[in-house]
């Protein structure tokens, strides 16, 4: 295991030289830790930001409560994020293979997307401060009929989605070129594809378990 929470800097902006500086020392288990780590950062930092801002935990039961959904959240997120992070190393390693003529090393496609999840926790942090920040202005609005003000706000997220969506597909894509020594636009197809299949995945399974749930439900709610 060889962490370098150093380098994490300079994924944001020339991720390429950053994980061929790192490559050979990095492993799947580094990935692994260093989505851990970024995640519960995130998680601890929005939830900080959140509550500074808006006041939510104001008695003792009410933080409780909130600390508690907040801890089962999170590791809910964590245990999705490894296998989503997983499940998409390996198929990126063989699509870059398959399209790029790469090596397909998994161990080093997940080790190196793991670092790639910096953008995650920056596109996070900023989501939190703007939603927190615009959360009075849309109520404002909503009392004063303003209906420009709440789509000005969809704007401002929506714009920030494709700027996360863009450098975090060129970050991605840069990690799966270097871990299986493809170029960037064959790692950029099999990062984009392969993300594509596991989380279209992940959504029909989310799907398939809350339409379980309020099946089983159901019944029992009519007394039957």
């Amino acid at each position: 295991m060889s962490l370098n929470i150093g380098v994490l800097g300079q994924v944001l902006f020339s991720p390429k030289k950053a994980f061929e500086g790192i490559k050979d020392s990095t492993t799947m288990v580094d990935g692994i830790i260093m989505l851990v780590i970024l995640s519960v950062l995130g998680s601890i930092i929005g939830m900080v930001i959140t509550m500074a801002v808006s006041g939510a935990i104001i008695t003792t039961q009410g933080a409780a409560l909130s600390m508690g959904n907040w801890v089962l959240s999170m590791v809910l997120d964590l245990v999705v994020g490894i296998i989503v992070l997983v499940a998409v190393g390996w198929l990126a390693s063989v699509l870059a293979k398959s399209i790029g003529k790469g090596t397909g090393d998994m161990g080093k496609t997940v080790g190196l997307l793991g670092y790639s999840e910096i953008i995650n926790l920056i596109m996070g942090i900023l989501a939190s401060i703007i939603i927190v920040a615009m959360a009075g202005s849309m109520v404002n609005a909503a009392i004063s009929g303003n209906a420009g003000a709440a789509l000005g706000f969809v704007g401002v997220i929506g714009i920030l989605g494709i700027i996360g969506f863009i450098w975090m597909l060129y970050v991605g894509g840069s990690a799966v070129a270097v871990a299986n020594n493809t170029s960037l636009g064959a790692g950029i197809a099999s990062y984009f594809i392969a993300s594509l299949i596991i989380g279209l995945i992940v959504v029909g399974v989310v799907f398939a378990a809350v339409f379980t749930m309020v099946g089983m439900a159901g019944p029992r709610m009519m007394g039957i």
